[in-house]
């Protein structure tokens, strides 16, 4: 064999080795797919997984890129990517379908909110299952009704696990509402009877969003910083009114931002609106949801406002909030603004985006924790809207 066959010989056995080679959740396939809402890009296995089981509906936006991280359950590293409603687990110790497994949020979140088992659904009950119930003797929980149905059209035990309590009344962490939830080991369901009649009467609380807030509070985990776009860097000035320094930020994008209540321009109920009214000097004055986010904020009054101890929030997610410190205060006919990115005076100091385009409420308390201010735009305007 002359020495150019035996090198073609040698490069078509390298080829050979590289196509026999194992991949991982991102080689996989060569589709992706890129969120704008979010600023992330789901690719390979995952992006699979998440077309099969749900979609949008089901698993809801990425919040990171894929990253590796050591699982509570058992100690091991795996390569994750946290959504919305869930995390994306890769094991390629198995096989197809079971290669992609999602995390036990459900598991976790009850831990948390009730731990020693001190929620008293959570206790074994002996039961049967019935014509609307199905009773589980691995977790001794019984799955009837709104829920059952639910559970059964929306990946059943791969994508919800088993029940892990009965049905029980619990306050959301987001709105402040009591809802009937039942617990399962991948998710918690929610009954909405405001919006009976339509897909939306069970929804899934955010239980990926909360375990990364939990986990990476401040979007302390690398990749859940935005993928930047090609959009030109922007140099936000002062108000022409407000003492603040000039910071120069990357604007986010002109995207609706998800969550969990009324997204994507549709209708929302009538309480979860706000109307633009205030009782005071000092109110909101603007929300600029669209590219470098933020909330202006104006003191009428000839007298300076004393804002240490004020909170500003999203109405109906209270775990968005920014509380202003101690010796905060904001000069008669003066504004301020509070950014949602890092970098300025006033920030909820978060990557990702919190006010969304098409329509949010806000609120803002002063120190007693009474709401001075209320503003409402887009979807979620009650009345006196601009």
């Amino acid at each position: 064999m002359n020495r150019r066959n035996l090198l073609l010989c040698v490069a078509a056995l390298g080829l050979g080795l590289l196509s026999l080679a194992p991949v991982g959740p991102a080689a996989a396939q060569e589709e992706s797919r890129y969120f704008p809402e979010t600023r992330h890009t789901v690719r390979g296995l995952f992006l699979k997984y998440w077309t099969e089981h749900g979609g949008l509906a089901q698993q809801g936006y990425p919040l990171t890129d894929e990253f590796q991280e050591q699982s509570k359950l058992n100690g091991q590293v795996y390569t994750v990517q946290y959504f919305e409603r869930a995390i994306f687990e890769h094991h390629p110790e198995n096989q197809p379908p079971y290669d992609v497994l999602l995390s036990q949020l459900g598991t976790y979140e009850l831990d948390a909110r009730y731990p020693n088992g001190a929620n008293p659904a959570a206790a074994p009950v002996n039961g049967a299952s019935g014509a609307d119930s199905r009773y589980f003797p691995e977790t001794k929980h019984t799955v009837s009704g709104l829920f059952l149905k639910y559970w059964t059209e929306h990946g059943g035990l791969v994508q919800q696990g088993y029940p892990l309590t009965e049905p029980f009344q619990e306050r959301s962490a987001l709105n402040g509402q009591t809802y009937t939830v039942q617990y399962f080991e991948r998710a918690i369901f929610e009954h909405h009877p405001e919006n009976t009649g339509t897909p939306y009467e069970v929804l899934l609380s955010q239980l990926g969003k909360y375990q990364l807030d939990s986990r990476y509070p401040n979007g302390g985990t690398p990749t859940a910083t935005p993928v930047p776009t090609s959009t030109p860097p922007a140099t936000t000035t002062p108000l022409a009114d407000a003492a603040t320094p000039t910071v120069t930020a990357t604007p986010m994008p002109a995207a609706p931002t998800p969550t969990e209540v009324g997204t994507n321009c549709e209708p929302v109920a009538e309480n979860l609106k706000a109307p633009v009214t205030h009782a005071g000097d000092v109110f909101i004055s603007n929300v600029e949801a669209a590219g470098l986010e933020y909330v202006e904020i104006r003191n009428l009054g000839a007298a300076t406002a004393n804002l240490g101890g004020w909170t500003l929030r999203d109405k109906n997610e209270v775990r968005q909030h920014y509380i202003f410190d101690e010796g905060a205060v904001l000069p008669g006919n003066m504004s301020l603004r509070v950014y949602t990115e890092p970098g300025h005076p006033y920030t909820f100091n978060s990557r990702r985006a919190i006010w969304n385009n098409c329509g949010d409420a806000l609120e803002l308390l002063d120190a007693a924790a009474h709401v001075v201010s209320t503003y409402g735009y887009g979807t979620h305007c009650a009345a006196n809207c601009e």
